[in-house]
């Protein structure tokens, strides 16, 4: 999963690092919603083994700077004994 989030013309360094976290917190949350949903089409038990996360901020030209963060997750699904 990745999104990609405009920058706020002239924030700060420090603006730019807590709008990062807080995307990041986003795809944590996703990431464990695919797990859930993973237990449910399943019918078996999830969790995530691996996560690793990107982020940076990219200069788009004249239409600004954009902020981009990326997550790729792993997934071990075991099914439930009847």
């Amino acid at each position: 999963m990745s999104i990609n989030i405009p920058v706020i013309a002239g924030s700060s360094s420090e603006d730019q690092l807590k709008q990062i976290a807080a995307t990041r917190a986003v795809l944590y949350q996703a990431a464990a919603q695919d797990c859930d949903t993973l237990k449910q089409a399943f019918r078996s038990e999830c969790r995530i083994l691996n996560m690793r996360v990107n982020s940076n901020v990219q200069s788009r030209g004249g239409s600004g700077e954009v902020i981009y963060v990326n997550v790729s997750s792993t997934y071990e699904v075991t099914v439930r004994p009847n």
